[in-house]
């Protein structure tokens, strides 16, 4: 969990991985952009939101992905069903965030936003 908070300060602080590795070869696309729920907590942190984050169990570290796909189901919520996002794209999709009436902004794949009142 300690990883969300650690997101979120990246996030905060505009930062990520920079585009080009160690040994000159560019970052995958996956290790420079962020998923949804970094959106939501690092939106509520900016704007003094109340963010209360607990565990719904513990398990095995092993079976983390597991669990959380059967609790994804089980609970019918899964705030990273979004599209990634890049750290430069977060003022933009923060304030449609901070203005949604449904608390739902759904970035695209083309790393452009839309909002989704639908949800």
């Amino acid at each position: 969990m300690a990883a969300y908070g650690r997101n979120v300060q990246r996030v905060l602080g505009k930062t990520k991985r920079p585009p080009i590795k160690r040994d000159g070869t560019p970052q995958s696309d996956g290790n420079i952009r962020y998923r949804y729920v970094h959106l939501v907590l690092a939106t509520a942190a900016r704007n003094g939101w109340l963010i209360e984050h607990y565990p719904l169990e513990n398990c095995d570290p092993s079976s983390y992905a597991q669990r959380e796909r059967e609790l994804i189901l089980e609970l019918r919520c899964n705030m990273n069903e979004g599209a990634s996002w890049y750290v430069e794209d977060f003022d933009s999709l923060a304030a449609k965030l901070a203005c949604s009436q449904s608390g739902y902004i759904a970035p695209t794949r083309s790393g452009h936003s839309k909002l989704d009142k639908g949800r």
